[in-house]
C-alpha cells in the first residue's frame, strides 16, 4: 500500500493511558469535540492501543463492506456472550445467522401482530396520571420481548437486568484502556464481580427458558434449538443476546420518541391524527408505509439515539478506509452517533424534525440505527412494528404531556439511555 496516511492523532495529557479516561467518562461530549476539532475521521489514545473513529459515509460504507478476512468482530463482547450469531464469524455465524432468519420471516412476524397488539393494549391500561417514561417504556418491551422471544404470554416479572448488563458492558468496554489484561481467572476484586454479574445474568436467563419450555409455544427460542450443533451453553447465550438486542434497545428507542414527542407538540398532534385515522390498520409489515408520521418519528428518534451508537471492529489485515491507511490490529469505529449528527449531511443536526425522511435522496450510509453490510440487524424489521404498533394504540386515547420541561442527559452504555428520570402525566384523550 503506497497511502500511508493515517487520521488525525487527538492529543492525550497521559502517556500511558492516552485519552482513556476522558473516553470512558463521557463518550459522546469526548467524541463529539474531536470531530469539530479533527474532523469527521481521527484517531484517540486510549491505553497501549489506538482506536481509529469514522464518521463519513463513503467509509462507514467500506467498514460494513470488508470482508471477514480483513474486518474482524472484537472478542471483548464475547466475554460477555459468548459465542453467538452477534460475535461469532465465520462458519459459526452462518449456522447461527441461519437459524435466526428462519423465525424473523414476513410470514411470521405478521402472524405475530395480533398478540403483540393484545399485549399493548392490555399494558396501556395500567398506566394514568404520572407515569416514569423510561419505566413505562421499559415494561411495556419486557412482555413484548418474552412473546417475541420465548413465546410466553405471562412470566413474574423478573428482576430488571437492565442493570447487570450494563455493568457486565462497563467492565468491558474498560480492558482496552487497561496496560496490562489480567486474565479472568485471576482473583482480582474487579474479575470476582464480573463472575458474580454473569452468573446473576445467566441464571436469570436460564429461569425465562426453562419456563418458556414448560409452555412450549412456538418462539425465537425453539427455532435456534432446531440447530442440531448448537450446545446448552450456546443456547443460553443467545438467550441473552437476543434479550439484549430485542429488549434493550428497543424499551430506549420508545423512550427517546416518546421523550421527543412529549416536548413537541406540533408533531405530536400530527401522530394523534394518524393513530385515530379508523382507514389505517396494521395486519402486515407491509401496512406500516401507511404510517408515515410515526415511522418518520421513529427514524427521526433513531437518528438523534441511534440504539447501537457505534460498531466496532478488529483490522486482521493492513488495508485502506476511504483516504486513510488502518494498520494491522487497529480498533476501528463506524460511528454511527456523529455520522447522523453531522450537519454536512442534515440540516439542523440537533433538531427533531421527523419530516426530514420525507426526502428520498437521504445518503444510505448516513442514517445507518440497525448498521449495515451483512450484519444488518437481524431483528430489524420486528423492532420497527413494535415500535409503531405501541404509538398507534398509545396516541389513539392518550394524550402525553411532561410533568416538567427539562432536558434529559443521556448515559452511554451499550445504548443510549435517559440519565435521569423523566415523567409525563397519561390522560385520556378528549375524543
Amino acid at each position: 500500500m503506497n497511502n500511508k496516511k493515517l487520521p488525525p492523532l487527538v492529543p492525550s495529557n497521559s502517556l500511558l493511558f492516552g485519552s482513556a479516561k476522558e473516553f470512558l467518562n463521557a463518550p459522546l461530549n469526548f467524541i463529539t469535540e474531536c470531530q469539530n476539532k479533527y474532523g469527521n475521521t481521527f484517531r484517540v489514545k486510549a491505553g497501549p492501543k489506538s482506536i481509529f473513529i469514522f464518521s463519513e459515509p463513503r467509509e462507514i460504507k467500506s467498514l460494513f463492506t470488508l470482508n471477514d478476512e480483513v474486518m474482524v468482530k472484537e472478542r471483548g463482547p464475547r466475554i460477555v456472550l459468548g459465542e453467538t450469531v452477534l460475535t461469532s464469524e465465520g462458519e459459526t455465524w452462518k449456522r447461527q445467522r441461519k437459524y435466526a432468519q428462519t423465525y424473523f420471516t414476513r410470514d411470521n412476524i405478521n402472524s405475530l401482530i395480533p398478540d403483540m397488539e393484545k399485549i399493548i393494549v392490555k399494558q396501556l391500561k395500567d398506566y394514568s396520571g404520572k407515569v416514569d417514561l423510561h419505566a413505562f417504556s421499559v415494561k411495556i418491551m419486557y412482555s413484548l420481548v418474552i412473546k417475541v422471544i420465548y413465546g410466553m404470554d405471562e412470566i413474574k416479572l423478573l428482576p430488571d437486568l437492565s442493570p447487570l448488563v450494563d455493568e457486565m458492558i462497563d467492565f468491558v468496554r474498560s480492558r482496552p484502556a487497561q496496560l496490562i489484561k489480567w486474565p479472568l481467572w485471576l482473583p482480582l476484586k474487579s474479575h470476582k464481580k464480573f463472575h458474580k454479574i454473569k452468573k446473576q445474568l445467566f441464571d436469570h436467563i436460564n429461569e425465562i427458558i426453562v419456563e418458556s419450555k414448560k409452555q412450549n409455544k412456538t418462539s425465537f427460542m425453539s427455532f435456534m434449538e432446531k440447530d442440531p450443533l448448537a450446545t446448552p451453553e450456546e443456547l443460553v447465550n443467545e438467550a441473552l443476546t437476543f434479550f439484549v438486542a430485542s429488549f434493550e434497545t428497543t424499551a430506549n428507542c420508545l423512550f427517546w420518541s416518546l421523550y421527543l414527542l412529549s416536548r413537541n407538540e406540533n408533531i405530536k398532534n400530527e401522530i394523534y391524527k394518524e393513530a385515530s385515522n379508523s382507514n389505517l390498520i396494521i395486519k402486515t409489515l407491509k401496512d406500516l408505509s401507511n404510517y408515515k408520521s410515526i415511522n418518520n418519528v421513529i427514524k427521526e428518534s433513531m437518528r438523534l439515539y441511534p440504539p447501537a451508537w457505534f460498531r466496532s471492529r478488529l483490522c486482521a489485515k493492513d488495508t485502506q478506509v476511504g483516504d486513510y491507511f488502518v494498520p494491522k490490529g487497529t480498533t476501528v469505529w463506524a460511528s454511527i452517533y456523529l455520522v447522523q449528527r453531522n450537519k454536512e449531511f442534515w440540516t439542523e443536526p440537533a433538531v427533531f424534525k421527523p419530516n426530514r425522511f420525507l426526502d428520498k435522496n437521504i445518503n444510505r450510509f448516513a442514517f445507518i440505527p440497525f448498521g449495515g453490510g451483512k450484519n444488518t440487524c437481524i431483528g430489524k424489521g420486528m423492532a420497527n412494528l413494535e415500535l409503531a404498533i405501541i404509538l398507534k394504540e398509545l396516541f389513539k386515547k392518550i394524550d402525553i404531556t411532561p410533568v416538567e420541561n427539562k432536558e434529559v442527559s443521556v448515559k452511554a452504555g451499550i445504548t443510549l439511555a435517559p440519565k435521569e428520570k423523566y415523567y409525563v402525566n397519561f390522560s385520556a384523550r378528549e375524543e
